[in-house]
């Protein structure tokens, strides 16, 4: 089932919210392009590449690149808030170029720019010669008030770990994150424990959910699931 075809079929009146389902609702990210039910920021170009065994939905960099809050990347579903749930997805970034690579999602996504929390993973940490880098492979962020920076400064290894080993950079990684607010659980692969746990720093409390990309490499996504929870 396409994402925004489920919710058409509710009532159209301002942001609709997502209902407690059973089952999750499949995005087939192939139909994303030039469909007006998402919006993509930034200039971000997309496009459906066959990639390393998968279709997958490329976003790559436009012209239109801005830096500072509201510059990231994001392709976002319009009319849809998620509070608690699951967001589930295969994602393939690169670790051939050094602070190139930021690949994730963004959640409690709010109308004003640069106002959302996210999670993303650096592919080209994941394997790093230095045990510091490693630690900065999988990062949450909660903008505009909480970048990466200020958290690592003020909170050191708390908002970011390593990955676990066996994940290949150049490879898919399979993402689960796992949404309770204020908790925030990150798994990666198909670990069982997860690779990082937050608590929340904003006071969104629902927002609509977006694919997040930075870094002049492109992102790939493939089998992109929102389920929502009580």
């Amino acid at each position: 089932m396409h994402f925004f075809r489920a919710l058409a079929a509710w009532p159209a009146a301002g942001l609709l919210i997502l209902l407690p389902l059973a089952r999750g609702l499949e995005v087939d990210v192939t139909r994303i392009p030039d469909n007006p039910d998402w919006v993509v920021t930034n200039g971000a170009v997309l496009s459906v590449a066959q990639i390393k065994g998968r279709t997958a939905l490329e976003v790559a960099q436009g012209p239109g690149k801005k830096l500072g809050a509201g510059g990231d990347r994001l392709v976002y579903l319009r009319n849809a808030e998620l509070a608690n749930g699951e967001i589930e997805f295969d994602v393939l970034g690169s670790a051939q170029v050094a602070q190139e690579s930021f690949v994730g999602v963004a959640f409690r996504l709010d109308s004003a720019p640069g106002r959302y929390d996210a999670v993303y993973l650096r592919p080209f940490n994941f394997r790093a010669s230095d045990a510091a880098s490693r630690a900065h492979s999988v990062q949450y962020v909660s903008l505009p008030d909480w970048p990466w920076d200020r958290l690592r400064k003020g909170s050191p290894g708390v908002y970011e770990h390593p990955v676990p080993a066996e994940l290949d950079g150049d490879g898919w990684v399979h993402v689960r994150i796992v949404i309770r607010r204020p908790r925030v659980e990150i798994y990666l692969g198909w670990a069982t424990e997860p690779s990082l746990v937050v608590t929340e720093l904003s006071g969104r409390s629902s927002g609509r959910v977006g694919l997040f990309a930075v870094g002049s490499q492109p992102a790939y996504f493939a089998n992109l699931r929102i389920t929502a929870r009580p």
